[in-house]
């Protein structure tokens, strides 16, 4: 025998059905239908096909009681008494009906008709006798309460991985709230598509909890006490005082938090900068002393509170840019592709695209900017004169090599220094590549090598991993030294070389002395990783030349 919290899931099944398609006409065998390929009703279904079963497994009494008809044999399918299946459910709809929650219908003249009461009040005439049609009722109204449900995941998050964002004084209200929404939502039937989504759902920052930014507890506390009191503050940050306004407590996911400020007290804050109330944003953990005033603050007078709708939208700029082959396809999939236009393709394969910036994704210059020579800024004309005079200066601060001053260079000349600032190997791990006995034989032999032992052991696991003349093979007895001459060749060159192009241009060329052969299949030119080879080399030579360096100092 079911129990009464049983009969209401199934009933609640049942009206979950007609609420996920309003519109639709079933009839009983339809609902059984449903409910039989619902996961959710197999167990239901298992206790009770078993009940049946056992009622059927009853002896027959030895005759009818008079004035009764047996009646026809019930319909049974794969063990289930399909006619006591729906009996129970025209009996759910039934209860189902007279709390509103669906209506029965029949089929007259070719229109379905809504027969409400009027089937039981008469219990005569055609509308009796036909099938009934059922549909979702007036008052199953949806069961869910979207405003809980997104509480509960804008709350989870914030009082989850975000807590450390909520005042004390308010970390308790936010607490009772997340825990209300959650009631709420647990009141939704488990069939329900937000709860549904609910229970997928995981909250993760891409943060680990151990570098969640530290604050002054008492900085933090004054900052809190300003936005939540409206009053100014007296705070202390880098070297320099002011009174001002906290206007945003803006939060940089996934951990930086920035106070944008309004300066009252008419000092220059940045040298050369203006005075008087205007805009600054501060790094929180920057603030080392912050003092509540009584003073009111005064609003943001720069930018409104409230959203009118008189005020004009935004004024759109135009973005036009060329962008490489591989810029495009590495924007493939990515939120780009769909804000961006393509308008063309120019000679060289680059597409020409266009982006309308109406203030919906801020940073679009500064992201453009830092795809260098991946993409051509071609407008607005005054963005890409300024971007050309930015390269332009990067371009003259790297067209020299700036030696380190020579204090620098005897302060860190020291094994310990050298080793924590490019010691060697650096890039090339020696797991990664080892020296066999056979190498180790090689290398004493080499008069390079012991003048400068880690300058060639770097070189020879960089080109053995490399591999520019596909020389190296795992059953070479001497793997990790089959470029030994050529490393002895480059070291003995390294005091003359200053540069990383002029670094790759001399491996270039004495790979070619080495390799060289007729056969084109052999020419080592085709080898089109110098330029990476040699920034690799570079990096681990990095002990080296700063000892040279510091020889030619002295």
């Amino acid at each position: 025998m079911a129990t009464s919290a049983e009969i209401q899931a199934r009933r609640d099944r049942i009206a979950e059905l007609f609420r996920e398609d309003r519109n639709a006409y079933r009839a009983v065998k339809d609902v059984l239908q449903a409910l039989l390929d619902d996961p959710g009703m197999l167990g239901f279904w298992e206790d009770f096909a078993a009940r049946q079963q056992k009622l059927r497994s009853k002896p027959a009494p030895a005759k009818a009681k008079q004035g009764k008809a047996t009646g026809k044999k019930p319909t049974v399918e794969q063990g289930l008494d399909v006619t006591s299946a729906i009996r129970l459910l025209q009996r759910d709809l039934e209860a189902l009906e007279k709390q509103g929650l669906v209506e029965a219908y029949v089929v007259s003249e070719g229109q379905r008709v809504a027969v409400g009461n009027r089937r039981k009040s008469t219990g005569t005439g055609p509308q009796a006798a036909q099938p009934l049609l059922w549909r979702a009722g007036p008052n199953l109204t949806d069961d869910v309460d979207l405003e809980n449900v997104a509480a509960v995941v804008a709350l989870d998050a914030i009082c989850g991985s975000l807590s450390w964002l909520i005042p004390e004084t308010l970390a308790e209200d936010f607490n009772d709230a997340r825990d209300r929404a959650r009631r709420s939502v647990k009141k939704m039937h488990k069939a329900s598509a937000p709860k549904r989504w609910l229970e997928a759902l995981a909250l993760e920052t891409p943060f680990s909890p151990f570098e969640r930014p530290l604050f002054d507890e008492d900085v933090r506390k004054a900052v809190e006490d300003a936005i939540l009191q409206r009053k100014k503050l007296q705070i202390e940050f880098d070297g320099r005082s002011a009174v001002v306004s906290v206007a945003r407590f803006v939060v940089k996911l996934p951990d930086q938090t920035i106070l944008e400020v309004l300066e009252h007290d008419n000092t220059e804050l940045w040298p050369g900068g203006p005075s008087g109330p205007w805009r600054l944003r501060i790094r929180l953990e920057s603030i080392t002393g912050a003092i509540l005033l009584a003073e009111d603050s005064e609003p943001d007078r720069e930018t409104p509170l409230d959203n009118d709708p008189q005020d004009a939208p935004p004024r759109a700029i135009v973005y036009e840019f060329r962008a490489s082959p591989r810029q495009m396809e590495r924007w493939s999939g990515t939120w780009m592709t769909e804000v961006v236009e393509k308008i063309g393709v120019d000679g060289d394969e680059w597409s020409i695209c266009r982006y309308v910036d109406k203030g919906d994704a801020p940073g679009l210059r500064r992201y453009l900017s830092g795809l260098g020579a991946e993409v051509e800024i071609l407008k607005p004309l005054a963005f890409r004169a300024a971007l050309a005079q930015h390269f332009r200066d990067a371009a003259a601060m790297y067209q020299d090599v700036q030696d380190v001053p020579a204090d620098v260079e005897a302060a860190r000349k020291d094994a310990e220094t050298l080793a924590a600032w490019g010691g060697t190997p650096r890039l090339v791990r020696p797991d990664k590549v080892p020296f066999t006995e056979d190498d180790q034989d090689r290398l004493r032999q080499s008069k390079v090598w012991q003048e400068e032992p880690g300058a060639v052991e770097s070189l020879c696991r960089l080109f053995c991993t490399m591999d520019p003349a596909g020389v190296c093979s795992p059953e070479n007895p001497h793997l990790a030294t089959e470029y030994l001459r050529q490393a002895e060749v480059l070291v003995t060159l390294l005091p003359s070389i200053h540069a990383e192009p002029a670094l790759a241009k001399a491996m270039k060329e004495e790979f070619h002395r080495s390799f060289a052969s007729p056969d084109p299949a052999d020419e080592v030119l085709v080898f089109e990783q110098w330029d990476e080879v040699a920034s690799m080399a570079w990096l681990e030579l990095t002990a080296y030349r700063v000892k040279q360096r510091g020889l030619a100092v002295d």
